[in-house]
């Protein structure tokens, strides 16, 4: 959609946070029907847009409007659609799996994770941020914490961020540091069972189609088997605390 936008010289990016977010999708809907006069095309942005003024979003709706691209446009805003409602019917068969699986009745001592943190309330329940449902774009359309916590026997989103995690699981790099030289940066060994099962999924992964196993046979490439399998190992840790409610995970895989 981006590139189509891009040969009419239309920069909605520019103006935008996401060009798939609410403002994006409505302005690309005004446009495949048939509108363009930029001056209507910026009332319907929302009032929480920061990155852009009216004038801007105005010049950046100003452009030559070409058949060719209005069609690879509402071809691409088609099949994106399409891929939402895909996901959407994947959640539902999600939500019947999880639904399925039996609980964990190892105790967290057992699995060798931290303890609970006490209560931050004087109600008895730690606090904890609440999960934000997005109007659009590709995030999980509801809560999935208390399911995976009873299944697994540990909350995941006691950790502050991702980063938090995969340092105490050991997959981030140990810095040696010695008058701001940084001497050494590998990662410590590891013997928590979470470390082994990530590592151990790491190579299947790799031979995946997906953007992980891309990014695993880049890595391999550049520093080695091992080195590939820790790295891949983190990406999955992140995005398991991401499933958990992390919300700075997001911009951390």
């Amino acid at each position: 959609m981006q590139k189509a936008l891009n040969y009419m010289n239309i920069h909605l990016h520019h103006a935008v946070s996401d060009l798939n977010g609410e403002t994006g999708l409505r302005i690309l809907d005004a446009i495949l029907a048939g509108q363009r006069d930029p001056k209507e095309l910026v009332k319907l942005r929302v009032p929480q847009i920061t990155r852009s003024t009216v004038e801007e979003m105005e010049a950046a709706l100003t452009g030559d409007w070409r058949e060719e691209e209005l069609f690879v446009l509402r071809q691409s805003l088609e099949i994106y659609r399409r891929l939402l409602k895909q996901m959407d019917s994947s959640e539902a068969e999600l939500e019947k799996a999880l639904a399925k699986l039996v609980a964990n009745p190892a105790t967290v001592e057992e699995s060798g994770l931290p303890k609970n943190p006490p209560a931050a309330t004087g109600e008895g329940k730690p606090k904890r941020k609440k999960f934000k449902i997005l109007k659009a774009g590709t995030g999980l359309k509801r809560d999935r914490r208390e399911q995976l916590t009873r299944i697994c026997g540990v909350d995941m989103s006691r950790w502050r961020s991702a980063r938090a995690c995969t340092s105490w699981l050991r997959l981030s790099p140990a810095n040696d540091i010695s008058g701001g030289k940084i001497l050494s940066c590998h990662t410590l060994p590891g013997a928590n069972r979470v470390w082994i099962l990530l590592r151990n999924v790491a190579p299947a992964v790799g031979r995946t189609d997906t953007w992980l196993g891309i990014f695993h046979r880049r890595m391999r490439a550049r520093l080695g088997p091992a080195a590939a399998n820790t790295a891949t190992a983190r990406k999955l840790a992140c995005i398991a605390c991401y499933c958990w409610g992390s919300a700075a995970a997001a911009n951390q895989i």
